[in-house]
């Protein structure tokens, strides 16, 4: 069974008439060592311009991530108008499409047909420059039709889906046939996106431009798990600019965005069983993610391949919102909460962790858990389970007489006791609110995933471990050799919020310096492992599920997140995707174009470069060989 989607250009002009509509600029691209080099035209020679060497120079053309199968990249293009691309058919087989298939194709194809018509409208010099009716009507007559097959009717991203597909081009002298095979919506939708990246402005023509011919076979990704951590509690982040980011993601075949909604800042989420958590932690009423928001980035994230997996952080990172309890008769639900001095309790202001000795807690959590169930439907959940301050429970009498009496006293083995009997209670109700199915869970490394207390507390038939701590961390390995699923954060190569002022402070922030995106496309799980010893076999290498940058908030919104995600993660991307055996340097031109096009679909990604240096690839390097670092200036 498989997806196939059928895209047709179909060519009225004849085929020698495309040499009337060439570039007439002074300057022509040449393709050298997989490099556009910008070069003086000679008179009499059609002159090549810019995209078009970017899109038929190179192994890859301007692919990012680039391709796990076999490539092969034509050496022209063909000028078509995006106004001219239709969906033909959506055919399931033998068998009529579910409607919900059909939805996802046809929402799915509306994105592409809106990418390409708004990379047109957003570079077109139509009525700026003079090109020739010829030219213009060459492109004009060019239809693009959309035909869909699908093998499989499977609507619901997993750790299981199978995200691969093939895609081919061929042309002749009348038509341009693009093929997708997938087989699940889901490799469809990631070819959708290699087909508008194999496509470019045409000055020439006034048009776009798709390479004639290609061939991309097996094409799937090296990890299951792909991600971007978005924390809105800190700051609050708007329904679109959250929107935005998902958009962002599918044009980087990331597939999930790991939402930290909460934490001791806010509770920004609507819990209607439980209205006071919003009411008491929002920041604003107009800051609260209702369901109908919910719902809107779920299907937002659907069609665009990114699943939506939330978070709610336990028991530590539980402060605003948790404070009415005393008021409502059940008694405290959080203790430490904005405590201070705050160094002795947590580790940044403000503090406050949930009081597991108050047998009415899990009751609340368990609406919680109802309510993230019904609305994420998720095949994994993040439990959180990070950074319990000890001093916090030891400085509260209640949970101190409480530890005496049912764990015979206070010591740090005591506390571990008490922290993993409430993992064990609330799992019992993250089941429950599963409808009584057992579902992996996510926790973050911590005291408890130390060899000391790793196997006594922690199953790895049940617990997946996100690693945020350093590379080099022991706890790494042990993981791995007790056959830990494994999802890769590593604070010193994959944090975002790194390298910028200390908001606590002066001087740097913790997890400085800056993480360039030559670190993020060098971050390979396997090395580290292989760093520490570890024998890389079959079943810890599947249990590597792959990695996630993290955007903690704590000095980011939505107005200034976009140049810190992008486009580093870009590079992480093409890491998880197609795990390179190279270095950095050949993805570097590739990386370029593939910042400036996003950057051209609205995307408010960093620049990596000069703009000369888009036009002059394999210029900007430096070789720090030559002169062996002496500089010779006066």
């Amino acid at each position: 069974m498989r997806l196939v989607v059928l895209l047709v250009v179909c060519v009225f002009a004849s085929s020698g008439s495309a040499s009337k509509c060439e570039s007439n600029g002074v300057w022509t691209w040449l393709c050298k060592n997989e490099a556009c080099v910008k070069t003086e035209a000679t008179k009499g020679t059609p002159a090549i311009e810019v995209n078009t060497c970017k899109l038929t120079c190179g192994r890859f053309s301007s692919l990012l991530p680039k391709p796990s199968g076999t490539v092969t990249i034509g050496t022209s293009t063909i000028p078509f108008l995006p106004s001219k691309v239709q969906l033909k058919s959506v055919k399931c087989g033998s068998a009529s499409c579910p409607s919900r298939v059909k939805w996802l194709v046809e929402n799915a194809f509306n994105r592409l047909q809106n990418t390409l018509t708004n990379s047109y409208l957003g570079i077109s010099k139509k009525g700026k420059r003079k090109t020739s009716f010829f030219c213009v009507k060459e492109a004009n007559q060019r239809t693009v039709e959309v035909n869909v097959e699908l093998g499989t009717t499977h609507s619901k991203l997993t750790l299981g889906t199978d995200e691969s597909s093939s895609l081919t081009i061929g042309s002749d002298d009348s038509t341009v046939t693009v093929e997708i095979e997938a087989n699940t919506f889901f490799g469809a939708r990631h070819a959708f996106e290699s087909v508008s990246q194999l496509t470019m402005f045409d000055e020439a023509h006034d048009s776009l431009q798709i390479v004639d011919e290609v061939a991309i076979v097996g094409d799937k990704p090296a990890y299951p798990y792909r991600g971007i951590m978005l924390d809105t509690s800190r700051n609050f982040f708007s329904v679109d600019s959250i929107l935005r980011l998902i958009t962002a993601m599918s044009y980087n075949k990331m597939n999930t965005l790991h939402w930290h909604i909460t934490d001791t800042h806010s509770f920004p989420i609507e819990i209607p069983s439980v209205p006071e958590l919003h009411k008491w932690g929002s920041y604003t009423p107009e800051r609260i993610y209702s369901h109908e928001d919910v719902k809107k980035i779920m299907n937002h994230g659907l069609i665009h391949g990114v699943r939506i997996l939330p978070e709610f952080d336990q028991p530590a990172h539980c402060g605003e919102g948790w404070q009415w309890g005393p008021s409502k008769g059940m008694g405290n639900l959080a203790v430490c909460v904005k405590k201070e001095p705050w160094q002795k309790y947590c580790v940044e202001p403000p503090c406050g962790q949930l009081n597991p000795s108050n047998m009415k807690i899990y009751d609340v959590l368990g609406k919680i858990y109802k309510t993230y169930f019904d609305l994420f439907l998720p095949d994994i959940y993040h439990a959180g389970g990070d950074e319990i301050n000890i001093n916090c429970w030891n400085t509260t009498d209640e949970i101190t007489d409480y530890m005496k009496e049912k764990h015979g006293g206070v010591s740090e083995k005591h506390f571990m006791d008490f922290w993993g009997g409430f993992l064990k209670k609330s799992t019992k109700k993250i089941i429950e609110a599963n409808g009584n199915k057992e579902i992996p869970l996510i926790l973050w490394t911590s005291k408890m995933t130390d060899p000391k207390y790793l196997n006594k507390f922690l199953d790895p038939k049940k617990h997946i471990v996100q690693i945020w701590t350093a590379a080099n961390d022991k706890q790494i390995p042990n993981l791995a050799r007790n056959g830990f699923k494994m999802i890769f954060s590593t604070y010193d190569t994959l944090y975002l919020d790194c390298g910028f002022g200390n908001w606590l402070t002066e001087g740097n922030n913790w997890c400085s310096p800056y993480k360039d995106w030559k670190m993020l496309y060098m971050n390979d799980p396997v090395k580290i492992l292989k760093h520490q010893n570890v024998t890389m076999t079959d079943a810890i290498r599947k249990n590597i599920l792959g990695q996630e940058a993290a955007m903690w908030s704590e000095q980011v919104d939505e107005h200034s997140s976009e140049g810190k995600i992008w486009p580093r993660v870009s590079a992480l991307a093409e890491r998880l995707w197609s795990d390179p055996s190279h270095g950095w340097k050949p993805a570097v031109n590739r990386m370029v174009t593939h910042r400036e096009r996003m950057a051209n679909r609205g995307v408010q990604a960093d620049a990596l470069q000069p703009l000369w240096c888009q036009q002059n690839a394999g210029y900007c390097y430096y070789d720090p060989a030559i002169n062996k670092g002496e500089h010779f200036m006066i």
